[in-house]
């Protein structure tokens, strides 16, 4: 099913798609930049095979990504890949597509097309 608002993937769909045993080792902190008409960041940190999100911002996080609301949306719900994402410039100079695929291991796939596993 797919997410229909930032507040439903992080709070709902994101923890019901984690896999707490693909995570061992991983240490990583995403922070999501949300623009558009509902403007809104989000911190995801994966640390000890255990996943928090939250609303907020977090100083140097590992991975950064900057979207609209649509895009962003589109983007967990399969429309786009990660690849694709790098292309259209939804991460920001501090990105890290090696980051991108160790997060896509930990988070399984909502749908088989989902654009968060490669």
């Amino acid at each position: 099913m797919e997410s229909n608002s930032p507040e439903d993937f992080f709070e709902k769909k994101l923890p019901a798609r984690f896999n707490a045993e693909k995570a061992k080792g991983i240490d990583v902190t995403v922070q999501v930049n949300l623009t558009g008409n509902n403007p809104s960041d989000w911190v995801i940190v994966i640390k000890d095979q255990k996943l928090q999100t939250s609303r907020g911002t977090i100083e140097a996080p590992t991975l950064s990504l900057k979207a609209t609301e649509a895009d962003f949306l589109d983007l967990v719900n399969g429309k786009n890949t990660p690849a694709k994402a790098q292309i259209l410039d939804f991460f920001r100079k501090n990105s890290n597509f090696f980051v991108l695929k160790l997060i896509s291991k930990v988070i399984g796939p909502a749908r088989h097309d989902s654009g968060l596993t490669g």
